[in-house]
């Protein structure tokens, strides 16, 4: 019997196969101009309302698993939203509006994977993942401390460079 990740994995890569897009969670950069089929010149602010999508920005694929409620499941949605800086861009679903299928076959893979990329939905959380680590020996809980104090440390030292 197949478990309850097995059957994510599954629901996600029939996703993808359904859509005919052969991409996966990770970032992607944008090797030519796509024109917007879904162009909304009413809306100013967003990059799924711009009449072209340029080369050479860089976009991230993920999904979307939505939160079972009263013990109903729904399929993982492949999404992507524009990687633009700005601190805030929308992401769009594989079957809104034909964006996604419009770029998919001009994104070109951006280095490896990151584990934001694998952990980007609300199960498994990065905490459960950690504990099953330090549960297995692959890491310790020391590990685990040593880092969140270098990332607050990082974060610190970087505000105060901001004064």
């Amino acid at each position: 019997m197949a478990t309850a990740k097995e059957k994510r994995i599954a629901a996600i890569k029939k996703a993808f196969k359904n859509s005919g897009i052969k991409l996966t969670p990770r970032l992607y950069k944008l090797m030519k101009d796509v024109e917007n089929p879904a162009v909304d010149r009413r809306r100013r602010h967003g990059w799924e309302y711009e009449a072209v999508f340029e080369a050479g920005q860089v976009y991230e694929v993920g999904e979307y698993v939505f939160t079972p409620i009263q013990g109903k499941t729904y399929p993982p949605r492949p999404r992507i939203k524009r990687i633009d800086g700005s601190g805030f861009t929308s992401w769009v679903f594989i079957d809104d509006d034909g964006q996604f299928e419009a770029l998919a076959p001009h994104l070109k893979p951006v280095g490896e994977p990151k584990v934001t990329h694998i952990l980007q939905n609300d199960w498994p959380h990065a905490s459960d993942v950690l504990q099953h680590l330090v549960d297995k020996g692959r890491i310790s809980i020391d590990d685990v401390t040593q880092a969140k104090k270098d990332l607050e440390d990082a974060e610190e030292e970087f505000y105060e460079q901001q004064e």
